[in-house]
């Protein structure tokens, strides 16, 4: 009936129709910008407590000359500050009970069934299962937590509650478990070989560091896109069965004057190039003239191939007092007179009871055994940069001759000026006095804030449940002297 009185009348036309529609029916684009504005963040949230404070007594004693709460707010809300009436009373509350309102946050929801006090109880808990050898599971924490706080929770409250206090499910480690070492006896040991290379000044000379790394692949896992729903795909290329030993002796300088070498028992090693044999006692060893599968310029008499009399399908090759032999003999021109070599405390550098190090003229010097992997910077950090680069750049393992070289020429390539800085960040070069919170911040890492969470929480378990006396150092000890080493001072 509408279109036809219009019709008849012959006045109709299209613009008009469309402003007609317009006006009888909604407005998507006010819609849109309505839905806008209610998306905005709320300018009152970004107020001050005293600009906060001072509104909530203007509109206060607004309402006490008679005027309405709900005008008040509009006012408010037509000069930009959207303030709920919820809110409104929350405030007034705190003021007439003389509290700050920054005091009371806003809480939505059921309140949880565990304060911050029993979360850490439970923290703590977790992380003395841990050193103690114990897998911890889901139902476990729930006995516990029914034994200890006499609450009855679900197990998908503690998988929602784990992650928000830091706590994690790992893959489990089944084999060479160990208690761990107290950390205060790590800071001691740390700093008390600090204190002895100032007081006998080793850091004034020059000095390196030797260890050993492993080709082995034993974490090495290998994950390939396929098919939704079907099998488990296949690799057709194996890994080496062979696990070659890479000695390394990293200087202060940062000079690479002793590059690293292999020793193997893979007879692929005898294929890929010309060779010679010494006869030893224990094995005939095989030295490498020249390499002619060697894409990664290494020379050859870096590689010791270990063909085994007695044993000849040995495929780990270990550290041993020979290993260690034929690397000093090898640069014997180069090691100078009294070079100060540090190492761990492995019994490689003990033969029949005399120092193999000591044997060829040099100083050696052992890591603490709690803390080496901190101090050795053959640890802390060339073989795990060198192993980082290698694992993400190779992607076939199954040529054990050239992911071996592979890995010797990426040690080669590491700076020197990378070197240098490990040398002086491990020995604390440069730090006039170290304190204990400097050792532990630099053992913990980038942990070191969730680390000293996870001592509190274990050390509340074990006062409040074990009734334990607290673990945790008081005093922290000062090193006695400021030596850094005439060397580095230059440097």
């Amino acid at each position: 009936m509408f279109f036809n009185i219009f019709l008849k009348n012959g006045a109709i036309s299209f613009q008009w129709f469309q402003k007609l529609l317009a006006r009888t029916s909604p407005n998507m684009s006010n819609k849109r910008k309505r839905s806008e504005i209610s998306k905005r963040p709320k300018s009152y949230t970004t107020l001050t407590v005293e600009e906060k404070t001072m509104f909530t007594k203007i509109v206060s004693s607004a309402v006490a000359y008679g005027l309405k709460k709900a005008v008040m707010l509009e006012i408010l809300g037509n000069a930009g500050y959207h303030v709920k009436s919820r809110t409104f009373q929350r405030h007034t509350r705190l003021l007439k009970q003389n509290k700050p309102i920054e005091l009371e946050n806003k809480k939505s929801g059921r309140p949880s069934k565990l304060d911050e006090y029993q979360k850490r109880i439970v923290v703590g808990w977790i992380c003395e299962q841990n050193d103690n050898g114990v897998v911890v599971y889901l139902r476990s924490i729930q006995k516990f937590i029914r034994k200890q706080f006499k609450v009855k929770v679900s197990q998908s409250f503690i998988s929602g509650m784990l992650p928000t206090v830091g706590i994690s499910s790992r893959k489990v480690k089944t084999k060479g478990f160990t208690k761990k070492i107290n950390l205060k006896k790590c800071v001691d040991e740390y700093s008390n070989f600090i204190k002895l290379c100032r007081e006998k000044r080793y850091c004034d000379k020059l000095h390196a560091s030797i260890d050993f790394t492993y080709t082995s692949h034993r974490t090495y896992s290998v994950r390939s896109f396929s098919r939704r729903g079907s099998d488990q795909p296949k690799i057709c290329k194996m890994l080496s069965k062979y696990t070659n030993c890479i000695v390394t002796l990293v200087w202060s300088d940062g000079v690479n004057r002793t590059p690293s070498m292999v020793f193997t028992y893979n007879p692929e090693f005898c294929n890929a190039g010309e060779c010679f044999h010494v006869s030893t006692k224990a094995f005939t060893l095989t030295i490498f003239r020249f390499l002619g599968n060697n894409a990664h310029t290494i020379d050859g008499q870096r590689i010791c191939y270990l063909d085994q009399k007695q044993h000849k399908k040995s495929t780990y090759c270990k550290e041993s007092p020979e290993i260690v032999n034929m690397f000093l003999e090898h640069y014997e021109n180069v090691l100078p007179e009294d070079l100060i070599i540090f190492s761990d405390s492995g019994t490689c550098f003990m033969n029949k009871g005399a120092d193999i190090i000591n044997d060829a003229g040099l100083i050696h010097v052992k890591y603490p055994p709690c803390v080496h992997q901190y101090i050795s910077p053959n640890d802390n950090k060339l073989h795990g940069v060198a192993k980082r680069a290698w694992r993400a750049d190779t992607t076939d393992f199954s040529d054990d001759v050239d992911s071996t070289l592979k890995l010797m020429k990426l040690m080669d390539n590491v700076k020197q000026t990378s070197i240098r800085g490990w040398f002086k960040k491990n020995f604390f070069i440069g730090h006039v006095r170290p304190m204990d919170d400097d050792f532990k911040n630099f053992m913990n890492g980038a942990n070191a804030v969730m680390n000293h969470f996870y001592d509190e929480c274990q050390n509340l378990y074990r006062r409040d449940v074990l009734n334990q006396k607290n673990d945790v150092p008081t005093e922290l000890s000062l090193l006695e002297n400021d030596l850094d080493g005439a060397y580095w001072n230059e440097k």
